[in-house]
């Protein structure tokens, strides 16, 4: 395991590729996306979630959320350890609220919805797993969402999407190409050439993600549709961090997957019958918030 200092500089240096420094490039990444799943393996809902902040002010935050940790004795940070400890997850959270954090990003999938649309329009096969994986399409829209709606929040240089999910990898990489070109051009420009994936256990910022998902999940969980607008943490909130947020339920995704479908590379499918499935727009619930 790489030391905490290491760790900090590969945070400023993950563009680069070499740690501690600063690529000279104009396309440089000087914002990066720290992103964290909550439910994967739940036949319910998936949520992806994490936070925005300068290189910089990732590397000096790391170093606070280790001296924490070292503190209270854990060797990481997962929320789904502490629900019976909110005071110790509160401790970590003013740590986000501390440093200049400059949004909170959250994407609510509903798998159950998914998986029962592609059973309905494709035939069973092996290729149709990589259809019914939520988790490819929860971080296609919250990068896209972020790359479509940053400069409305202030937000104006490409964006580095670090992802906390190596068994994810192999199905995410080699579908990237296909989805940044899938893009407008304006939004394209936004949206870095592939996302990273990185140990939670060596980026700090990744543990700070794994607590925002798990409470957005919950919230919804939970039937409480103002959590993330009103950032009902138990502890309460000292700094308003700006949000942005979207939920995608069954209505939403029988509108926009069979066109992702038919153009999808990740799998050749056979329609079960030759039937259109009518475009709608959007779910009214399925809004963004900045």
């Amino acid at each position: 395991m790489m030391t905490p200092a290491v760790a900090a500089a590969q945070v400023w240096g993950l563009v680069s590729g070499i740690p501690g420094q600063r690529a000279a490039s104009r396309w440089m990444v000087m914002l990066q996306a720290f992103v964290d799943a909550s439910g994967k393996g739940d036949p319910n809902v998936l949520v992806v979630a994490g936070y925005v902040a300068q290189a910089d002010e990732w590397a000096k935050f790391s170093q606070a959320w280790k001296e924490k940790l070292d503190q209270a004795g854990m060797r990481r940070f997962k929320m789904n350890e502490m629900t019976r400890r909110p005071e110790i997850a509160g401790y970590f959270y003013r740590t986000i609220e501390e440093h200049d954090i400059l949004a909170a990003i959250s994407c609510v999938f509903d798998t159950r919805g998914l998986v029962r649309f592609v059973d309905e329009f494709t035939t069973p096969s092996a290729a149709t797993h990589n259809l019914k994986n939520p988790y490819l399409y929860a971080s296609r829209q919250i990068i896209e969402n972020l790359a479509m709606t940053q400069e409305k929040m202030g937000l104006h240089e490409p964006i580095d999407f670090i992802f906390d999910d190596e068994a994810e990898k192999a199905r995410l990489v080699p579908n990237w190409d296909w989805f940044r070109e899938s893009l407008r051009p304006e939004v394209r420009r936004l949206v870095c050439n592939c996302p990273i994936f990185r140990n939670d256990e060596d980026f700090m910022p990744l543990q700070a993600a794994d607590l925002w998902a798990w409470w957005v999940r919950k919230w919804f969980m939970d039937g409480n549709e103002n959590g993330v607008a009103n950032i009902n943490l138990p502890w309460g909130a000292q700094r308003d961090i700006k949000r942005l947020h979207s939920t995608y339920d069954e209505a939403f995704l029988r509108s926009m997957l069979q066109e992702s479908m038919q153009n999808m590379p990740i799998a050749q499918h056979q329609p079960k019958r030759d039937r259109g499935i009518k475009m709608t727009l959007p779910d009214p619930s399925s809004s963004w918030r900045y």
